[in-house]
């Protein structure tokens, strides 16, 4: 059964129609276009670096930034008046004590830790070979701390003296 609105001749008609004029694509100028990318080829220069060229150029790179740096850092006028080996030393001291310092908050935080843990378990026969084990490294940690500078402090002296 054929609809009246159906026509198969038009429909062949309508098919060839599209597929030779609507939007066919031009041929592309394959020519042309190789000879602009030759002619772009040819006009291109190339800047050739040999192996050991490239190790002068890094040379003389690192240094240019060593001589800068060495400049810029001797420029730099010192907050202090003495000479550059006692700063040295000092900073390396404050450094230490600083570290000492740190370690000493440590151990306190530690032996507290383990005094509150103590007194909250000190009923339970279970815990009681852990607690020992942790009395004795603490013990042992206080014994190096006092021989340490950071006992130098006094304040935390009499606090490693009491544990």
């Amino acid at each position: 059964m054929m609809d009246q609105h159906e026509d198969p001749k038009f429909e062949r008609w309508l098919k060839d129609a599209a597929r030779t004029t609507y939007h066919a694509p031009r041929t592309p100028p394959r020519e042309e276009m190789w000879q602009r990318v030759e002619e772009a080829r040819r006009r291109k220069r190339i800047i050739e670096i040999r192996p050991w060229m490239r190790w002068a150029v890094a040379a003389a790179a690192v240094l240019a930034i060593g001589v800068g740096i060495g400049r810029w850092s001797a420029n730099q006028s010192s907050p202090l008046s003495a000479p550059a080996g006692s700063r040295v030393a000092t900073e390396i001291d404050s450094l230490a004590n600083l570290a000492y310092q740190v370690a000493a908050t440590q151990y306190l935080s530690r032996t507290e830790t383990f005094l509150t843990a103590f007194r909250a378990d000190a009923n339970r026969s279970a815990s009681t070979a852990r607690l020992a084990r942790q009395a004795r490294d603490l013990l042992t940690t206080t014994q190096l701390m006092l021989d340490s500078p950071a006992a130098d402090n006094p304040r935390l002296r009499s606090l490693l003296e009491d544990l």
